[in-house]
């Protein structure tokens, strides 16, 4: 009769069964995921001298920790994080010893060099370099695809990843090697070699699991009598496991340090490499709100009365990755559920250098109230603003027309944030406004153009999780601040002057005349442009009878960015009619002097007359709050049909005619 082949164990009965002490349950799991182990090995970097060691290495530790695992069903993913660590930990020790070995080796000799010249001609020596020069995020489930043969779909499982991250970075790591090869001479054809590249045989051989089989008889306690010091210890090397994962696992960015409990991560600078992002390990359930490749849908205009276009389909980017761009300078908005804790924004983003705006940030609580934390500015800088500097701009790079790798990690309980752009920590514990502190983050919120003008702003990748829990306030907690000073507003003062032979007072500025009769004099004024040189900023003086498009004079005296002092000079007549009038000094950021005349926002095009925004046509609450304040917010034409408010500095002078 013939043995009758018993069937394979899952994953879940042959880990319950080594639980037991069933070794041959153990030797299948060893060779069932061997290939996987070695795969992740080589795609941190191993070199193919060590890798059977790293592997062994997975196995036994492994082995010893088996009863610490939760789900028997994610042994793989539970065994790739141990693979991680044991490789960062043989690569960190192989780095000490290369340093000890450089500070003594004398120069490399001509035969050496001569040798290593003829290894890199070598078709597949080229392709293997090709795939060590991939950052390690593409290189690992590249060589989890080509060498342990995993699907997308075991990938993802291995790596905590979703599918399209894993189909994302496997593109773009084929693209990656191509333009290596490419390069280095090769067509890309030559990616037909990698496979054949792999420094070991991936395979299980009987050899490979009697190896581990013997060193855990030699070595290793069962696994379900693994005492109180087992797990503390296993405690710590998961810890140090998944700081090895970085990037790969999608965790919340943080700098990190040195290990110092296993309860408790502190944020600080890499020794080594000082702005480095690692991503340290969550203490609490991470929750995904946003996958990538969603970023076209679910949008809505944060002011549709002005601009209601949302987001639309760009195709891919150059990784291969969908897509999506903006063009609404009023702003669009991406809801998620009311969210408190740690939220955490990632993307990819690309504007073309023009003078446009360009703004990323979240929304707060129940209304629609957006706040800025990333922007572009018409001088195509990419800054934020330091609250506890009084606002002010902190300037973080050029937008150069390139994308840009963004990462913002907001807090909800400070209101604070840190800012990563292109994996550097450029803003740390920044708060933006005290008044959002405690409010759930609500959305997403982008905008992009001028005024009424839209400009291009592309987007892909987007990720937004969340993850809360006591030892993540207890480690950022709240900053008392101080009340923030009060912005700076365009502003214009009357400091003297004298019309009509009288003198003025600043404080109630008027003059009587007679009908007809000429208004003749000067006024001493003073200019506040909060605006910077590259906005342009005018100046107009207008009276309130005559016609308002023809009646209007421009300040002549240029008025940059600050204070500056000036001496106007009024010549006019009084209009026939008795009556209360006005002459008025306006200026504002407009591209020219009519728009300012009239009221008329730039992106309109030229100047809207005789339609309620008019600085001739302003109301005596207007202009008694220029008279009070040197600044009100005066009815402003942003677009056709779409009457708003806008920031002026102005004075005014009350004429009074009357017969005498």
């Amino acid at each position: 009769m013939e043995a009758m082949e018993l069937p394979e164990l899952t994953d879940r009965a042959a880990v319950v069964a080594a639980r037991r002490g069933d070794a041959a349950a153990f030797a299948s799991l060893v060779r069932r995921h061997m290939g996987l182990v070695r795969s992740i090995a080589i795609g941190k970097g191993v070199g193919a001298a060590d890798v059977d060691d790293i592997a062994q290495e997975t196995f036994l530790a492994a082995y010893a920790r088996l009863g610490q695992l939760r789900t028997p069903d994610r042994f793989a993913a539970w065994l790739a994080r141990i693979a991680h660590r044991c490789a960062h930990g043989h690569l960190r020790r192989q780095e000490s010893a290369q340093a000890r070995e450089l500070a003594t080796a004398g120069p490399t000799s001509e035969a050496a060099a001569q040798d290593e010249h003829d290894r890199a001609s070598d078709r597949a020596s080229i392709v293997s370099a090709a795939l060590r020069a991939l950052p390690e995020s593409l290189r690992l489930p590249l060589a989890m695809h080509y060498f342990a043969d995993a699907s997308p779909n075991e990938i993802a499982h291995a790596l905590s990843l979703s599918r399209g991250a894993v189909d994302s970075r496997l593109y773009r790591a084929r693209d990656e090697m191509r333009r290596y090869l490419r390069r280095c001479g090769l067509d890309g054809e030559a990616m037909e070699l990698l496979p054949s590249c792999g420094p070991v045989v991936l395979a299980a051989s009987d050899v490979a699991v009697e190896e581990v089989m013997r060193r855990l008889d030699a070595a290793a306690p069962h696994p379900a009598a693994s005492g109180s010091s087992d797990l503390a210890v296993a405690a710590l090397g998961a810890v140090a496991c998944i700081a090895t994962l970085s990037a790969a696992l999608g965790f919340a960015p943080v700098q990190w340090g040195g290990l110092r409990r296993p309860a408790q991560h502190e944020s600080r600078r890499q020794r080594n490499a000082p702005g480095v992002v690692l991503f340290a390990p969550s203490p609490s359930t991470v929750r995904l709100l946003i996958r990538p490749g969603d970023e076209a849908y679910g949008w809505v205009p944060h002011d549709p009365t002005r601009d209601a276009t949302a987001p639309t389909r760009a195709g891919t980017d150059a990784s291969g990755a969908p897509m999506a761009v903006t063009s609404n300078a009023y702003g669009v908005c991406k809801p998620i559920p009311p969210t408190s804790g740690e939220v955490t924004l990632r993307l990819r983003l690309k504007t073309a250098p023009a003078a446009m705006d360009a703004c990323l940030g979240f929304m707060f609580g129940g209304s629609m109230s957006a706040q800025t934390l990333l922007r572009k500015d018409e001088t195509d800088t990419w800054y934020c603003n330091r609250y506890v500097a009084g606002n002010a701009p902190v300037r973080l790079g050029d937008a150069r027309g390139d994308w840009r790798d963004v990462i913002i990690v907001y807090r909800t309980w400070s209101g604070a944030y840190d800012l990563y752009m292109d994996g550097a920590l450029v803003a740390e514990d920044e708060t933006y406004d005290p008044s959002v502190v405690g409010l759930p983050v609500t959305g997403v919120y982008m905008s992009s153009g001028r005024g009424d003008g839209g400009w291009p702003l592309h987007f892909s990748g987007m990720r937004v999780s969340a993850r809360d829990g006591a030892a993540l306030r207890a480690a950022r907690p709240a900053r008392a601040l101080a009340p923030r000073p009060a912005p700076k507003r365009d502003r214009m003062t009357l400091h003297a002057g004298e019309l009509a032979g009288q003198a003025l007072d600043p404080s109630r500025p008027q003059v009587r005349v007679s009908p007809g009769n000429s208004v003749v004099g000067w006024l001493d004024v003073s200019v506040l442009n909060t605006h910077k040189n590259t906005a342009e900023f005018h100046v107009i003086e207008t009276p309130t009878w005559g016609a308002p498009d023809s009646a209007y004079r421009v300040f002549p005296a240029a008025t940059p960015h600050g204070e500056t002092r000036h001496t106007v000079r009024i010549d006019r007549r009084a209009p026939e009619t008795p009556g209360k009038y006005r002459l008025i000094l306006a200026g504002a950021a407009e591209t020219e002097p009519g728009l300012v005349a009239s009221g008329t926002n730039w992106p309109v095009g030229s100047p809207v007359w005789r339609n309620g925004t008019d600085i001739a046509e302003w109301s005596e609450e207007l202009i008694g709050g220029a008279i009070a304040n040197g600044s009100v917010m005066a009815p402003w034409l942003h677009g056709r049909d779409d009457v708003g408010a806008s920031e002026v500095a102005a004075v005014a002078v009350e004429v009074v005619v009357e017969r005498m």
